[in-house]
C-alpha cells in the first residue's frame, strides 16, 4: 500500500460521491457500502469471503442504510466492531469502515501489530488527516493493508432527506461569549464532529455550495465560516465538482431560534413514535404491555419497510386507517392460501408463504405500535394538551392561557413531564408580558411535587432561547399576516386543524428560499459566493438539533409538484421534547460549572412511574439517543409511558 500517495491525495485516490441528481442521504451511504461490499454478480470490491469491521458510530450508520441479512448475502462471514475481541481468521480478508479519529487509530494499530486476517481494506468515513495515514502506515509492520480510501458516509441517514449526527449537548456550544466569539471555550470535539458530518454530506453529493447562515447567531456564523474554510483547504476534492445551475446552498441555522417546535406534541407517524416511545437508529423498543411479556425491539425505517416509507409523515388518523386497510388485505390473502384442493394449489400457496409471513410480521409491527400510541394518547390526555399547545404557539391570549395551563397542571391525569413542557411553551410565549404568571406557574409545578431543579429548567430555557437569545420575533403579533402574505396554507379543518395548526419557522424559511427572497441581512453569506438567488440543492444544517416535524415540512416541500429546489435537512441530533429539554439542562449545568464544561453524567432513562407520579422529572436522568445512538442503559429517553 502506497501510504505516501494516499496521504498526499486524500486517501488512496478518493473521489466525491454519486452526485446531486435527486440527492438522497440514504442512497449516498448505500453507494459507498455497495463499493465496499458489492452485491452478488457485481464487479469491484473485495472478492471472496470476508469480515466487516466497524466502529460504534459507523455500525449505526451502515445499519440505517442496509440490513444485516443483505450484508451477509454479500459473502460477508462476520460483522463486528474493531474494539471487541474476536478469533483470528487468517484465511479471510477484512474490510474496515471507521471514522478517522485517534481512538480508531489506536485500535487499528493494535490490530495490525498482531493481524487476525490476511488483508485489510480500510475505508474511512471522512477526510483523513495526513498524520492519521502516516501513523497507520507505521503501524502496518506486516504489510497487511491493501488499500486506504475515503468514503464519505459520516452521518446517520434517517430518511432520504434527513440526517443526524447523534451528538449530545450541542447546546453547550451556544453559551454566550464574554469576548469575541473566537475566544469562546466550547466542546471542540462536538464542533469538529459537526463540521466533519456536514463536509461528508457535501462530498457525498458532490456539492460545492454557497454558504449562508442565521445572522443573529454567532455560533451559526462561526460554523458556516469553518465549513467555508474547510472547503477552501480541500481544493483537490471540491475542485472536481461540476458547476451546476442553479447553484447549491448550505444554510446554517441555530436551534434556539425556534425552541417551540421541539416542545410540541406530535401527530405524524414518525414524529409521534419518536416523541412518545423513542426512536434511535430507526429502532423502537415496544413495552411489554404492547408486544408481549419481554417487550420487543422493531425496525422502523424507510429502507426496510415500504409501508413506513409511505406513511412516516402521515397524520395519525390517516396512518391508522392505512394500517386497518393493510390488515384487511393480509387477511384476504391469508384466506386464499387456506383453500387448497390440488397439488398445484399447494405449490402456489407455498410460493406465497414467505411473502405472507413478511406481510404478517409487518402488519403486526404497525398494529402494535398503533395500539401503544393510541393507549398513550388516551391515558395521558395528549389531545387536550395538544389543543392548548397549538393555541399557545399561534394565539396571544394571556389570561385565558394562564387559566388553562393552571388547570392542566392540577390535573393528575397529566404527566408531570407534560406539565413542565406546557409551562415552558407558556414561558416562551409570555416571557415579556407574563413574567408574573410564569412565576405562578412555576410555583404550581413545585406544588405538584416536581423537584426544584426541574422547575428551574423553565428559566434555563429562557436563558438558552428566550427573547434575548433569539434574533427574530418568534411570536410576532404580525406573524399571521406575514404567513398569509407568504402564501402559507391553512387549509386543515376541524379536529386536525386544532392539533396541527402550528408550522415550524423552517416552513417560512423554505418558502423564502424557493422564491429567492430569503433576506441577505438576516441570513448573510460566509465567503465570496452570495447564494442570494433561487438555489438548486439546499442543505440545511441546524446546530442544536432538528425535529421530525421539520423533517415532515421538508418532505412536503420536496414533494410539491413543480418544485425545482431539493432540500436535505440535518442537525447535530434528532430531537424529541425529552432530548431537547436534556440539552437545555446540559446548557444550564455548563453555566454553573464553567463555560464549556458538561454537567454531571446522565444516568438511566427517565422512569415512567416517576414522571407520572410527579415525584421528580430531573431530565438529567434521561439517556440521550437523538435518533441514532441507543440511550445509556439501553432504555429510550422518549419512554415516558
Amino acid at each position: 500500500m502506497a501510504y505516501a500517495a494516499a496521504a498526499a491525495s486524500g486517501a488512496g485516490g478518493a473521489r466525491p460521491g454519486p452526485g446531486p441528481n435527486q440527492p438522497d442521504v440514504i442512497k449516498a451511504v448505500r453507494h459507498y457500502v455497495d463499493k465496499m461490499i458489492p452485491a452478488k454478480g457485481r464487479t469491484g470490491g473485495v472478492e471472496g469471503m470476508k469480515v466487516l469491521l466497524l466502529d460504534n458510530e459507523t455500525k449505526g450508520m451502515v445499519s440505517m442504510a442496509i440490513g444485516m441479512a443483505e450484508i451477509l448475502e454479500r459473502e460477508v462471514f462476520f460483522v463486528g466492531t474493531i474494539d471487541r475481541e474476536r478469533d483470528a481468521m487468517p484465511h479471510m480478508k477484512a474490510i474496515v469502515f471507521c471514522r478517522a479519529n485517534s481512538a480508531n487509530l489506536r485500535l487499528l494499530a493494535d490490530e495490525l501489530k498482531t493481524p487476525k486476517h490476511s488483508q485489510y481494506h480500510i475505508f474511512l468515513s471522512n477526510i483523513a488527516p495526513p498524520s492519521f495515514l502516516d501513523q497507520l502506515a507505521k503501524a502496518d509492520v506486516h504489510s497487511r493493508v491493501e488499500q486506504v480510501r475515503e468514503y464519505y458516509a459520516d452521518y446517520s441517514a434517517v430518511a432520504p432527506e434527513l440526517f443526524s449526527l447523534n451528538l449530545r449537548s450541542a447546546s453547550l456550544m451556544c453559551k454566550p461569549a464574554a469576548g469575541p466569539y473566537g475566544s469562546l471555550t466550547m466542546e471542540e470535539a462536538t464542533f469538529q464532529r459537526s463540521l466533519d458530518g456536514v463536509m461528508s454530506v457535501l462530498l457525498a453529493h458532490k456539492l460545492r455550495p454557497a454558504i449562508r447562515f442565521q445572522g443573529t447567531s454567532p455560533l451559526a456564523g462561526h460554523f458556516a465560516r469553518a465549513v467555508d474554510s474547510s472547503i477552501g483547504s480541500q481544493r483537490e476534492l471540491f475542485g472536481l465538482m461540476p458547476h451546476s445551475s442553479p447553484s447549491p446552498l448550505l444554510l446554517v441555522l441555530d436551534r434556539k431560534e425556534d425552541p417551540v417546535t421541539p416542545l410540541l406534541t406530535q401527530w405524524t407517524y414518525q414524529a409521534m413514535v419518536h416523541e412518545t416511545i423513542g426512536l434511535w437508529s430507526n429502532k423502537v423498543d415496544l413495552p411489554p404491555s404492547t408486544s408481549g411479556a419481554a417487550g420487543q425491539k422493531v425496525v422502523l425505517d424507510p429502507v426496510h419497510d415500504d409501508f413506513f416509507a409511505e406513511h412516516m409523515y402521515s397524520h395519525f388518523t390517516v396512518f391508522a386507517e392505512a394500517v386497518q386497510a393493510r390488515l384487511k388485505e393480509y387477511e384476504a390473502k391469508h384466506k386464499t392460501t387456506g383453500s387448497i384442493s390440488s397439488i398445484e394449489d399447494m405449490r402456489r400457496a407455498l410460493e406465497r408463504l414467505p411473502a405472507l409471513r413478511r406481510a404478517r410480521d409487518n402488519v403486526s409491527k404497525h398494529v402494535a405500535i398503533m395500539s401503544e400510541l393510541d393507549r398513550r394518547v388516551r391515558n395521558h390526555k395528549l389531545f387536550e394538551l395538544t389543543v392548548l399547545e397549538q393555541d399557545l404557539a399561534e394565539q396571544d391570549a394571556l389570561s385565558r392561557h394562564f387559566e388553562e395551563v393552571s388547570a392542566l397542571i392540577a390535573d393528575p391525569a397529566v404527566r408531570a413531564f407534560d406539565a413542565l413542557r406546557l409551562v415552558m411553551i407558556f414561558a416562551l410565549r409570555y416571557e415579556v408580558d407574563g413574567s408574573r404568571q410564569v412565576s405562578e406557574l412555576k410555583v404550581a409545578l413545585a406544588s405538584r411535587g416536581i423537584e426544584h431543579g426541574s422547575v428551574a429548567l423553565v428559566d434555563a430555557l429562557l436563558e438558552y432561547a428566550g427573547v434575548r437569545a433569539r434574533g427574530g420575533d418568534l411570536f410576532s403579533k404580525k406573524s399571521v399576516i406575514a404567513r398569509v402574505r407568504r402564501g402559507v396554507s391553512r387549509s386543515l379543518k376541524g379536529i386536525d386543524s386544532a392539533i396541527t395548526n402550528h408550522k415550524p419557522l423552517l416552513s417560512d424559511i423554505l418558502a423564502d428560499l424557493a422564491s429567492g427572497r430569503l433576506s441577505t441581512t438576516l441570513y448573510p453569506a460566509a465567503g465570496k459566493a452570495e447564494g442570494a438567488g433561487p438555489a438548486g440543492t439546499v442543505v440545511i444544517f441546524v446546530v442544536g438539533g432538528v425535529t421530525c416535524e421539520e423533517a415532515a415540512a421538508v418532505h412536503k416541500f420536496n414533494t410539491t409538484p413543480g418544485a425545482t429546489m431539493r432540500v436535505i435537512l440535518g442537525g447535530t441530533s434528532l430531537h424529541n421534547s425529552a432530548s431537547f429539554i436534556a440539552d437545555v439542562e446540559a446548557f444550564s449545568k455548563a453555566g454553573a460549572a464553567g463555560l464549556g464544561t458538561p454537567g454531571p453524567a446522565a444516568g438511566a432513562a427517565a422512569s415512567t412511574d416517576r414522571a407520572s407520579a410527579g415525584i421528580s422529572i430531573d431530565v438529567g436522568t434521561l439517556g440521550f439517543g437523538s435518533g441514532g445512538v441507543a440511550p445509556r442503559g439501553g432504555s429510550s429517553y422518549g419512554t415516558l409511558s
